[in-house]
């Protein structure tokens, strides 16, 4: 019997991010994450390119900066939600 590899277990969190992109950063908020990748809250709805940073915070002084592809953006009740895949570790 064959399993279905890309279901990951789901992991709810309220931790801030950054997300970088060529000209600003905008803050956001995981609403859960996975091996994979992470769902993101956003407060106003910004231009957002496909290739991204997301810079966030590991322990009390380690930052950690991840390379993603913005996925899909939704509006559900006055709030942007950002689906984002990983796909390297930048810096540490």
């Amino acid at each position: 019997m064959l399993k279905n590899f890309r279901q990951f277990y789901r992991h709810p969190s309220n931790s801030f991010c950054l997300i970088e992109t060529d000209s600003h950063l905008i803050k956001a908020q995981f609403v859960d994450y996975s091996q994979m990748g992470c769902l993101l809250r956003l407060e106003k709805l910004v231009s957002i390119k496909k290739q991204i940073a997301l810079i966030y915070q590991k322990d009390k002084s380690e930052y950690v900066k991840m390379a993603c592809l913005s996925i899909h953006l939704h509006e559900k009740h006055g709030l942007f939600y950002l689906g984002v895949k990983f796909i390297a570790q930048i810096s540490r």
